[in-house]
């Protein structure tokens, strides 16, 4: 879920609701990756498209998708290209399983 005001979101809804999936397709180094913001505001969009690891021990991405407007939002159309660093230690800690701790 999501709020944000007109100086941020432009005219249209305040509040709307955001999701995202990626799906791992070749070797954990290509993945499908999709998200969606809902409404009519203008950063109603979903995005598709696919994001490369480039150098795990470097921390490199590449993401390339297309830019589909919500209905009734009033968007464009576009493409997504994305370059990412990532902290090299991070690639390493996605890959574990996260453990929960508690103290007594």
């Amino acid at each position: 879920m999501y709020y944000g005001n007109t100086n941020y979101l432009g005219v249209g809804n305040e509040f709307g609701w955001m999701v995202g999936i990626e799906y791992p397709l070749w070797l954990e180094d290509l993945s499908f990756v999709a998200d969606y913001i809902s409404g009519t505001n203008s950063a109603s969009v979903a995005v598709i498209g696919a994001q490369w690891t480039i150098s795990e021990k470097k921390g490199w991405q590449i993401s390339l998708g297309a830019q589909l407007p919500s209905l009734s939002s009033g968007n464009d159309y576009g493409t997504v290209f994305e370059l990412t660093k990532f902290p090299p230690s991070f690639a390493k800690s996605k890959k574990e399983p996260l453990a929960i701790q508690s103290q007594l």
